[in-house]
């Protein structure tokens, strides 16, 4: 081929080069992006089990953080790493996030907490996932931040769940749906997006299902089983003739057991969350009759098992959000719950069990943080 004809087979295919580029639907895809966490995990993926460090920063020191512990306990041993599991002193998002900022200046690679004031946790996970660490966020997130993952409720749809599962209960279907039916709402922090959306979500099914009654709160009962004593007190000397409590929080059922078991003339029915001793107590008695778990072992036991398959066997990182799931405990079941709620080993097999059938791979079980809905509606 002479050097004219060369050149000008090199000039049409250039004029075609360019032209495929500025072609509508044709534009080159920028490669996705990936956070500074997942570049650095991503050389760090054939780590021994010796050379991982994981930690896991708990929000509040009670009977339902106690089993996230255990969960994430579990989980490192099942793994054979090693994890630093801490809570501050007292519900204190500042001591949190020191504590959680200290676990990260030790060198972890790895590192899970309860993301309760959603938007205090957005700079501290940032920054932590900014310098290579893997960040996520359990029970409560904070899916406006880098986390790499949420495992944990959505609490308007455990709004929905707890209030279909009340009004099954036959000690409410004897009350009638008229206006003379009064209900009281309450809630821990009203700041807090999920126990805001626990409230809604329960508000929605009574306003569907029964729009008569009258309907009280939510109000405040308090972070500390003191504050929500002399709450439902107070409460119940304001209205004597309520009908139905209902708490979005895992002090309630516990504290309106005890409340109840003091006061005789306290006939309400309770309803409310978690798998507190006192509140499976309370209902096997027959003192309260409702409570919804949110399967805390898992919060615990699912993001740790995240971390150390994608650090210890190379495998895709789990990215989403992953819910736990839910058991709603009355009368009926509360005996079988107790049994294995009470003994680690049962717990252990229990749930070992749930994560062989539902969460393996765990890295598919990942939904989009938009079904993450914490305020309702």
């Amino acid at each position: 081929m002479s050097r004219v004809k060369w050149l000008s087979v090199l000039a049409l295919i250039i004029a075609v080069i360019v032209a495929i580029t500025v072609i509508p639907g044709c534009k080159k895809v920028a490669p996705a992006e990936t956070t500074a966490a997942e570049t650095t995990a991503a050389t760090a993926k054939t780590l021994s089990p010796d050379q991982l460090k994981l930690a896991f920063v708990i929000h509040i020191a009670i009977p339902f953080t106690d089993a996230i512990k255990r969960g994430a306990e579990a989980a490192a041993k099942d793994y054979g790493v090693s994890i630093d599991v801490v809570a501050p002193s007292k519900y204190d998002v500042m001591e949190q996030i020191s504590l959680f900022e200290a676990e990260i200046a030790k060198g972890v690679q790895g590192i899970v907490t309860v993301a309760a004031d959603a938007k205090a946790w957005e700079v501290p996970t940032n920054n932590a996932i900014d310098k290579g660490v893997l960040v996520y966020h359990a029970n409560v997130g904070s899916p406006a931040s880098k986390v790499n993952g949420i495992v944990g409720i959505s609490g308007y749809q455990d709004g929905l769940i707890l209030g279909d599962a009340m009004f099954k209960l036959p000690e409410v279907q004897a009350l009638g749906l008229g206006s003379d039916v009064k209900v009281v709402v309450t809630e821990c922090d009203p700041s807090l997006a999920v126990l805001q959306g626990r409230g809604n979500g329960v508000m929605d099914v009574m306003k569907e299902k029964a729009p008569n009654w009258t309907v009280l709160g939510p109000f405040t009962e308090g972070m500390s089983n003191e504050a929500a004593y002399t709450f439902y007190e107070t409460q119940f000397t304001a209205t004597p003739d309520v009908d139905i409590m209902i708490s979005s929080c895992a002090f309630g059922v516990p504290v309106m057991t005890r409340h109840k078991q003091k006061t005789p003339a306290a006939k309400y029915i309770v309803v409310g969350y978690d798998l507190e001793p006192d509140a499976l107590n309370g209902i096997k008695d027959g003192i309260s009759s409702l409570t919804l778990g949110q399967r805390p072992f898992l919060q615990g036991y699912l993001p740790v098992m995240a971390m150390c398959e994608y650090f210890l066997k190379g495998n895709p990182m789990a990215k989403g959000w992953i819910s736990p799931g839910n058991d709603v405990v009355n009368k009926d079941n509360v005996a079988d719950v107790i049994a294995r709620e009470t003994d680690p080993v049962k717990e252990y097999d229990f749930y070992k069990q749930i994560i062989a059938s539902e969460f393996t791979p765990l890295w598919e079980k990942g939904k989009p943080y938009s079904e993450f809905n914490e305020t309702g509606r």
